[in-house]
């Protein structure tokens, strides 16, 4: 069955369903998911999606940006909380 996909899929013959699987992990965590949300995704365990970026996730500034971005965030709107539950 994985080879009628992929030949329907158009994909090249050197590629197995595991290269794709992997492929789709990074790309999902480059898009700006979490493990936890890739992995219901996936069906990879959490430590087993965390293995494939800690090997394929290659070290992206954008990702370190947008993280950083996310804790600015969160920081600005629990700010904000506290700010509002004060008066």
């Amino acid at each position: 069955i994985d080879t009628e996909i992929r030949k329907k899929a158009g994909i090249a013959e050197k590629y197995q369903f595991r290269d794709l699987r992997r492929t789709a992990v990074v790309r999902l965590a480059l898009a700006g998911a979490t493990v936890a949300e890739i992995v219901p995704i996936t069906g990879h365990s959490l430590p087993g999606a965390s293995r494939i970026l800690e090997t394929y996730l290659p070290k992206n500034t954008e990702l370190g940006e947008h993280g950083i971005q996310k804790l600015v965030d969160f920081e600005a709107a629990k700010n904000a909380k506290v700010g509002k539950d004060e008066k």
